[in-house]
């Protein structure tokens, strides 16, 4: 959402999720983005929340995940389900999500996908547009299924499932299990499970880029980005160059002209930036990138595709980038202070 801020200015308004526990955070955070000024502004408390990790944006309605493992004293995470009400987020409902430490949502025609990382889990829940609207009690989310992933890879953090993300694709439903080396399929429709992509063990998928009919999947434990085609990898490039250690990548976007890729990685603490062939899909050679802090969790392409805004976790802080027309990111231009920041959302 554009907002107002002045006779000549014109601000992007965003939300921020963010760890709270043992960390100075509050909760869900919103503030504005100038695009003329070159500024944060307004930095306020939208939610008080317990770990809102994630944010996804439905119509009306707001989701996050409450990425911990003893909601109501069970093994188990929260998702909550918002209401917009100006700068301030009125919460719903507060639902379990059958499985420890829920960390990304996606959704799709009134279809919500939880991952839960720790608990190995991919609860659906079905979505009620219209609940919580014209004096509507009834609930917004309604459990469907819960589907217990089972696999493992040959790395210490790989002793179980994983799964990392939900992405509609088409009439499925694509989960990269950093546990189990490989990226479910699911008949979304049925929760049918199809044949998974397999890659190479070790690896860690991690998160989704999809454009077209291209699947791009970062891998948090190799350190690599992998084009997939008709089910199998077909190039897979680095993000980091050779020696670099103890880094693991995070956030994968593509940039809305199409044209670039940008993925982070945290430890090494950069961002890098690929070029896309129009083509065929390859990836250029990377290019690294500073990321103006410590632990770049995630970052947003703005839908004009001119910023980068990147939450850097542990320095506390938001920083924007303009994008060149070359799609790589210049430098800094701002920053600002926030709260142990992992998930920037656009609204």
């Amino acid at each position: 959402m554009r907002v107002n801020v002045g006779v000549m200015s014109d601000a992007i308004e965003l939300l921020i999720g963010t760890y709270t526990r043992g960390t100075g955070s509050q909760g869900i955070y919103r503030c504005l983005w100038n695009t003329t000024a070159h500024r944060f502004e307004d930095l306020e408390l939208a939610a008080p929340a317990d770990n809102p990790s994630f944010l996804i944006n439905a119509g009306a309605h707001l989701f996050a995940v409450s990425e911990v493992n003893d909601h109501l004293g069970q093994p188990q995470g929260a998702v909550l389900a918002y209401r917009r009400d100006g700068p301030r987020l009125s919460l719903l409902q507060v639902q379990p999500s059958f499985g420890a430490d829920p960390c990304h949502l996606g959704i799709h025609q009134g279809l919500l996908a939880v991952a839960n990382y720790t608990g190995g889990s991919l609860c659906l829940l079905d979505v009620d547009a219209g609940a919580g609207t014209g004096g509507q009690h009834a609930p917004l989310l309604r459990p469907r299924q819960l589907l217990r992933l089972r696999a493992a890879g040959p790395t210490p953090r790989q002793a179980g499932a994983h799964p990392h993300g939900a992405w509609f694709r088409g009439d499925e439903l694509w989960v990269p299990d950093l546990g189990g080396d490989r990226i479910y399929r699911l008949r979304a429709a049925t929760g049918q499970v199809l044949d998974p992509v397999l890659v190479a063990p070790g690896s860690g998928p991690r998160h989704l880029a999809l454009r077209g009919g291209r699947v791009y999947v970062i891998h948090e434990l190799s350190n690599r980005v992998e084009l997939i085609e008709q089910g199998r990898v077909v190039q897979s490039v680095p993000t980091l160059p050779d020696g670099a250690w103890r880094s693991a990548t995070a956030a994968i976007a593509i940039r809305p002209d199409g044209r670039s890729l940008i993925a982070s990685n945290r430890g090494h603490d950069s961002l890098v930036s690929f070029a896309i062939d129009p083509s065929g899909g390859y990836l250029s050679e990377p290019r690294l990138h500073s990321c103006g802090g410590s632990h770049p969790r995630d970052f947003a392409l703005t839908r004009d595709g001119r910023w980068l805004l990147v939450a850097n976790r542990d320095s506390d802080n938001l920083l924007a980038m303009p994008m060149g027309a070359d799609g790589r990111p210049g430098a800094p231009v701002a920053e600002l202070p926030c709260p142990a920041p992992v998930c920037i959302l656009e609204c």
